[in-house]
């Protein structure tokens, strides 16, 4: 057998031989155990491969990183299987976490238990709240809505019952004045008599507690009977002076010789009444609609005639002297006869 010449180098440089093939394959076993690797062969012919194995490739790098990452692994202690390191590695740590946070909870078991019940009181505790604030706001509302109902149902009773009043006021008075007509003679009465004074103060008080249209029914009643006006050369029998007849509607009233002295006629609707010798004096006419009214010799002196509509209106012959809130102009603007008349400020119209 040949013998095989195999070269190492080792720290001094020294050549060694050997001359058999079962020194050869000593010398590699004892040159691999020292240096853990085989040494190189000094040429082709040195290393058949019936006696010498081959020598590998040097691994490349990414062998180099997976070997490095698999000895981390098992170096960590991380499952098998793990390929990238970073990976395992955070998911490791992750799961550590979590065991952590586990134990922590079984062992704060009871602590948990205090905080979920407390947080079961507040939430409770809230919903009950919003609930009865809730509950206050419906409440609310509903007592405002009944406390309107209320209001519009004692207001409706207020005016009923004062429309009632009215009525039974105006039933009284017409009662009274038919008793006087008819058993007291009021008409064939004496002037001054009792009996006229009676009819004139039940009227008054009347006229002062009724409304506008109850007034009015006042008023006509008076008119109907002949009693108010200038009736076949005799004076009236009752006399209006004074008396409260804020808005009545009288509307083509005969009033001829009525004593309408300083009463109250603020927003009265006199169109085309006959108010012909009617005293009118200190009257308040103010806002009257005195429109196409016969007021001829009439005494209208010191009236408040403000507002006054007097458009048409006959004034031939009337007292209009000391009458405010009106003056000549205006009277000959809208008058529709001032023949003799006397003017507001006392002169005489022709």
């Amino acid at each position: 057998m040949d013998a095989y010449r195999v070269r190492r180098e080792d720290n001094l440089g020294v050549d060694a031989t050997v001359h058999s093939a079962a020194g050869a394959s000593r010398y590699r076993l004892l040159l691999q155990y020292a240096t853990g690797r085989s040494p190189a062969p000094r040429s082709p012919k040195a290393r058949p491969s019936s006696i010498i194995p081959p020598v590998n490739d040097p691994p490349s790098n990414e062998e180099q990183q997976q070997s490095q990452q698999e000895q981390r692994s098992r170096r960590d202690g991380l499952p098998a299987g793990w390929r990238y390191y970073d990976q395992a590695k955070h998911r490791s740590r992750l799961r550590g976490w979590l065991a952590q946070v586990w134990r922590g909870a079984k062992n704060n078991a009871a602590l948990l238990s205090l905080v979920g019940v407390l947080l079961t009181l507040l939430v409770t505790t809230l919903l009950t709240q919003l609930e009865w604030s809730h509950q206050q706001k419906v409440e609310s509302q509903d007592a405002l809505q009944q406390q309107k109902l209320e209001n519009q149902r004692a207001e409706a009773e207020r005016e009923l019952a004062a429309q009632r009043a009215q009525d039974e006021t105006l039933q009284a008075y017409l009662d009274q004045m038919s008793n006087l007509l008819m058993e007291k003679s009021l008409r064939d009465s004496a002037e001054d008599s009792e009996v006229r004074t009676l009819a004139r103060v039940r009227t008054l008080t009347a006229l002062e507690t009724l409304d506008p249209s109850r007034k009015t029914a006042v008023v006509q009643f008076l008119v109907e009977d002949g009693l108010v006006q200038r009736v076949y050369g005799r004076d009236p029998i009752i006399g209006l002076s004074g008396a409260d007849l804020r808005g009545v509607a009288l509307r083509g009233a005969d009033l001829r010789g009525a004593d309408l002295s300083e009463a109250d006629l603020r927003g009265a609707n006199l169109r085309g009444a006959n108010l012909r010798g009617a005293n009118l004096r200190n009257a308040d006419l103010s806002e009257a609609n005195l429109y196409h009214a016969n007021l001829s010799e009439a005494n209208v002196s010191e009236a408040n005639l403000s507002e006054a509509n007097v458009s048409e209106a006959n004034l031939s012959g009337a007292d209009l002297s000391g009458a405010f809130d009106i003056t000549n102009e205006e009277l000959e603007q809208q008058a529709a006869s001032l023949e003799e008349a006397t003017m507001p400020d006392g002169s005489i119209h022709y």
